[in-house]
């Protein structure tokens, strides 16, 4: 009756911990726990088991570490349930020194790592700001220059010249350029988008022409699908075609034996669709969580912030971007953007 009565006494105690409190028998079986441990088992507390944490080769060289004298670091980070929980654990002996199990104390550390991610950011935030300031310095004379003589030869040439088309290509893409050194001080500083309403199948045509020559280059073949919805769609149709034209550029990078390259719009009962599919090597599934993530990148020459850029205009459209992809599978991109009352009007 005593020892009944102990151990409802030490199961409050341990209850009032905000911290995940565990012990274990050496074989991992559960002996005690509190309250908080709940968290650790989301799809219900197993029976006697502590194994959902470790499996038994991990929970073996557990054991043998604590078993060795001297100092011991053990603080592995456990992701549970979209949490994660920095675990510490001591050995605990009989009077006569036999092991008897293992007491683990979890502190929930989530809001902790998302504070630091938060840090992080902020300081890659900085130095594109500074980044930005620089480029718009040095490159916005040259720029300026392309822009202006373009326009210049655009006048001079014939309404039917071939010539004629390639000028206004090379003009669109100059001040495209303008606008993607201008789009790093927008990813510092969230430029609202200047919508307009905007086909978007004539945006995806033009996005067709800006990387058409880049696609023969490579062998691929760029192709159209449009199921005949309407298209029409209050944007910013700049910022739309940068995150349309990174897209098929990384979808182009990928085919390096070449391949086909799909721009396509639909439309369902809420959503103005814009997918960008190609037939290239894939993403990985580990790198899919992190393409978005500002630097990031694959690629030696790449700078981890066009996919980073793309994300913010998408997200400032009211609108969401999705990847879909398997390693030798090729990619798909789906610009989401919702239609809200004023967009079926304009349709």
């Amino acid at each position: 009756m005593l020892l009944q009565q102990e151990r409802e006494t030490l199961q409050s105690i341990i209850d009032c911990m905000a911290d995940v409190v565990i012990f274990a028998s050496p074989d991992g079986r559960l002996l005690l726990r509190n309250r908080a441990s709940d968290q650790l088992y989301p799809q219900g507390v197993p029976t006697g088991d502590l194994h959902v944490c470790h499996d038994s080769a991990v929970w073996d060289r557990l054991l043998a570490k604590l078993a060795n004298p001297g100092p011991k670091e053990n603080h592995p980070v456990l992701n549970v349930d979209g949490h994660a929980f920095e675990a510490t654990y001591a050995r605990v002996c009989g009077p006569d020194g036999t092991l008897r199990g293992v007491v683990m104390v979890a502190r929930d550390i989530t809001e902790r790592l998302q504070t630091q991610a938060w840090r992080m950011q902020e300081e890659r935030m900085a130095v594109v700001g500074r980044l930005a300031a620089g480029l718009a310095h040095e490159l916005n004379n040259p720029l300026s220059c392309i822009a202006l003589f373009t326009q210049q030869a655009i006048k001079r040439a014939s309404d039917d010249a071939p010539l004629r088309e390639y000028l206004g290509t090379v003009l669109r893409n100059a001040n495209q350029c303008a606008k993607i050194v201008k789009d790093l001080l927008v990813y510092a500083r969230q430029r609202a988008p200047e919508k307009r309403a905007t086909d978007a199948v004539e945006l995806l045509r033009d996005v067709i022409r800006t990387v058409d020559a880049s696609a023969a280059a490579a062998n691929v073949k760029v192709v159209l699908a449009w199921d005949g919805t309407p298209s029409t769609y209050t944007l910013d149709p700049d910022q739309m075609r940068q995150v349309l034209v990174n897209l098929a550029l990384n979808g182009i990078d990928s085919m390096d034996g070449g391949g086909t390259l799909e721009l396509r719009c639909a439309r369902t009962a809420d959503a103005l669709l814009l997918a960008v599919k190609d037939t290239g090597c894939g993403i990985p599934a580990a790198d899919l969580e992190l393409i978005f993530r500002p630097f990031f990148t694959t690629k030696a020459t790449g700078t981890g912030l066009g996919l980073a850029v793309a994300q913010d205009i998408v997200h400032a459209h009211g609108g969401v971007i999705t990847p879909e992809s398997a390693a030798g599978c090729g990619t798909t991109f789906t610009v989401s953007l919702p239609l809200k009352t004023a967009e079926l009007e304009v349709i």
